[in-house]
């Protein structure tokens, strides 16, 4: 079981870097994710730490209940920001009795009994969050622990990777549409 959890993650990690720069890369990771872990629902938000704010729609993996409410702008006071201040990833084997989890309308609309919400980020650089739905009771092992913690790294630096990348194209665009010397010395 082992050997197949740590072929399946070397897969996945493996296609993340080879994700064309033009694909969708958090619904890449978040249906392997989904398959990888035999979760019910996968959902990655991408986080602008400049900004401090979530982009939505979130990314998606997996049969929604009521999709349509996931398209809502995230405002502070809710989960994913709660799970950023704590600055850590959360394991809840039943979200009934947690804190954070009990009162959220999309654990009670989606029936989530238990859930990770993992931080993606790059050093202290913070580029998302994933949550990792069970609709059953699940606990989290210390090896299933460490392969979300070795995806959550991977994914976060194919997530940064990817904006460098778009940034950089963004900027020899400029640079090659630019007419006025001015400007071109300045970009």
């Amino acid at each position: 079981d082992k050997a197949r959890q740590l072929a399946a993650l070397h897969s996945v990690t493996q296609s993340i870097s080879q994700i064309p720069e033009n694909g969708d890369l958090l619904m890449h990771i978040a249906w392997n994710t989904l398959n990888v872990l035999a979760a019910d629902i996968v959902t990655i938000y991408a986080y602008l730490q400049t900004e401090e704010q979530f982009v939505t729609p979130p990314s998606i993996a997996g049969q929604l209940k009521a999709e349509q409410e996931m398209g809502a702008e995230i405002h502070k006071g809710k989960i994913p920001y709660v799970l950023i201040q704590r600055r850590e990833t959360t394991y809840v084997s039943n979200t009934l009795e947690h804190e954070i989890f009990k009162n959220s309308p999309f654990v009670k609309r989606e029936g989530v009994q238990s859930v990770a919400g993992v931080l993606l980020k790059v050093d202290e650089d913070v580029v998302g969050i994933m949550f990792i739905n069970y609709r059953r009771k699940h606990s989290f092992s210390k090896e299933e622990k460490q392969i979300i913690k070795t995806l959550a790294s991977s994914a976060a630096t194919a997530i940064k990777n990817q904006r460098w990348l778009q940034t950089l194209s963004n900027i020899e665009h400029e640079i090659i549409t630019t007419l006025e010397p001015d400007k071109l010395l300045g970009l």
